[in-house]
């Protein structure tokens, strides 16, 4: 399947709620959903997932929690149910990222596993 496919697929099914696709200066590529949550900046989530700090990542007055991170992988969740930030490198272009607010009706494991196949799907 190509990005634009799994994009469709994951924004219809309602997995991925807000998504963009940046390179590793905040360029954004592709994006979905920004109207629901506008305060939503991806390079700040970017830039505090290439912080080599373990701390919560702040938007727009809520906390999440990281749960894992990687240089490839950015896995965290509001405990109070708002959700998952989530982050996925992309294999195929080196310095592209997928980063993504996923609902909490689905498991942060689940949410990562949908970006990553989406940021598998990108080719420089």
């Amino acid at each position: 399947m190509s990005f634009n496919d799994l994009a469709a697929e994951a924004t219809a099914s309602g997995d991925i709620g807000v998504g963009f696709l940046l390179d590793g200066q905040g360029n954004i590529y592709w994006e979905y959903g920004r109207e629901n949550w506008a305060a939503l900046d991806p390079s700040h989530v970017l830039q505090e997932w290439q912080n080599t700090v373990m701390a919560p990542i702040v938007v727009d007055n809520l906390k999440f929690t990281v749960i894992g991170k990687t240089p490839a992988r950015l896995v965290s969740t509001n405990v109070g149910g708002q959700g998952h930030l989530i982050g996925a490198a992309c294999t195929n272009w080196p310095g592209g990222f997928v980063v993504a607010w996923c609902p909490a009706s689905i498991t942060p494991d689940v949410a990562y596993s949908v970006c990553q196949k989406l940021a598998d799907t990108v080719t420089s």
